[in-house]
């Protein structure tokens, strides 16, 4: 049996990997895809019995993936949200795993996409299915501010003072409305999962921006837009990719 991992992230490439390794040796790793049009292209040419799949990727959510491509496979999401189970278990979902991932919870997810494989036919309701996944939907404790060490001082940033986050040559930095520029120790995927997602929206690999910190929005070749912040950050361009458009603007339009 194979299985295709979609993920962004090579450290949780390599977690699943580990797990799969360890506890379904049957199951081989055909390939690790870290954004949507490699992802359509491989699923439009090759099958897969099974498919780890994030739903945030750095060029928009994965979702956006079985409107291109008719995807067959069983698929296990693997996301540091969880407020996408319901959409995610319309897209050939068998399980549904919060990160960081909990092995217990990796094994039972994998026996059942194991057990679906023996059964001649897969019929089941939305509300069976999630019982069965025991996914449960929370509340998502937002985080309201960042505490950082700035020298020898402890430095408090409210997430309201926070104009992006920005990650530059693997390190992370939290930039205030003003111009301060503070190291974090956590990776923007990690940040993402914790902050407000009605205020703040990861616009390509390298930013998350806060909507009031968006001075004013461009059209760019190849389908793309420009996003001139404030304050301005060293790049000189900072994009949406052609994938993220909709959705970015989606967002901008329902959240304040």
């Amino acid at each position: 049996m194979t299985a295709l991992i979609i993920e962004d992230e090579v450290s949780a490439q390599d977690l699943l990997k580990c797990l799969i390794k360890e506890n379904f040796p049957q199951l081989e790793v055909v390939r690790c895809i870290d954004n949507i049009k490699d992802s359509v292209d491989s699923l439009a040419n090759n099958e897969v019995d099974l498919i780890f799949m994030d739903i945030q990727l750095t060029d928009g959510s994965s979702f956006n993936i079985f409107s291109q491509v008719n995807v067959s496979s069983y698929v296990i999401f693997t996301t540091a949200y969880d407020n996408y189970a319901i959409e995610a278990f319309e897209h050939n979902a068998i399980g549904y795993l919060l990160k960081p991932i909990r092995e217990e919870k990796f094994v039972n997810a994998v026996n059942n996409f194991l057990s679906l494989k023996e059964k001649t036919s897969f019929s089941a309701n939305l509300s069976s299915m999630l019982q069965q996944m025991n996914v449960q939907p929370k509340e998502k404790e937002i985080k309201r501010r960042f505490v950082l060490k700035f020298n020898d001082k402890i430095k408090i940033i409210d997430t309201n003072d926070t104009a992006y986050f920005v990650s530059e040559n693997r390190v992370c930095y939290l930039v205030t409305f003003s111009g301060d520029k503070f190291l974090i120790d956590d990776s923007l995927d990690k940040v993402m999962s914790e902050i407000d997602a009605s205020k703040f929206y990861r616009i390509n690999r390298s930013y998350i921006i806060n909507s009031s910190s968006i001075q004013k929005i461009e059209k760019y070749f190849n389908s793309r837009l420009i996003i001139t912040l404030k304050p301005k950050p060293n790049d000189d361009i900072v994009t949406i990719s052609r994938e993220n458009v909709a959705d970015f603007l989606h967002w901008i339009e329902v959240n304040n």
